[in-house]
């Protein structure tokens, strides 16, 4: 009784943990001495499955966002020798590939950061090629997470160039409407599968 009772039976062992989870597989072996007894050689138990918190983790997600510039995206028509501007949607709707980084807690929800890039579903809106996003995420759920993400995005906008804005006179006869589409920032919402 005295040396079982002094024996806390503990046995520290490295492990290397795989996704989130160490898995141990435990098998008791029975000692030389008690082969008399008729126990079995080997007992093997069930995996014990150790959920695995804390440091920095980086995994990628698939998702879509919906994105709007800071300065409207408009449409451009001349009528009357006038240019004339239409505000285009609210928002935009793009495929996104993010990049999430976060500390993995035993909570449901956890915070961290985004890093992605997007698609627009319809190119018709004046949003043209590849937005960029950058903002702060949340996660919900464990092994399986959904993330909401939000920020600042960066994409090109259709805008007037060579000094012109809607109202100014134009002849449409000589020369087709003059427009560019640079870089410019917005802000995006949108979910995502971890």
């Amino acid at each position: 009784y005295m040396a079982l009772k002094s024996n806390d039976f503990a046995m520290n062992h490295p492990a290397q943990a795989d996704n989130d989870l160490v898995i141990f597989n435990v098998n008791l072996r029975r000692k030389a001495e008690a082969a008399e007894s008729g126990a079995q050689e080997t007992i093997q138990l069930s995996p014990i499955k150790v959920p695995v918190y804390g440091d920095l983790r980086i995994n990628a997600s698939l998702g879509i966002n919906f994105g709007s510039m800071f300065s409207p995206v408009e449409s451009y028509t001349v009528r009357d020798s006038v240019i004339r501007s239409q505000k285009e949607d609210s928002f935009q709707p793009m495929i996104a590939s993010n990049l999430h980084f976060y500390r993995q807690g035993p909570k449901t929800l956890s915070l961290g950061g985004t890093l992605g890039i997007g698609l627009p579903i319809s190119t018709d809106t004046g949003l043209q090629s590849v937005s960029f996003f950058l903002g702060p995420s949340l996660f919900f759920g464990q092994s399986e997470r959904i993330v909401l993400n939000l920020g600042i995005m960066g994409g090109k906008a259709r805008r007037l160039s060579e000094g012109y804005s809607a109202g100014d006179s134009f002849d449409e006869d000589t020369v087709a409407l003059p427009l560019h589409y640079p870089y410019q920032l917005g802000y995006f919402i949108g979910l995502s599968y971890n």
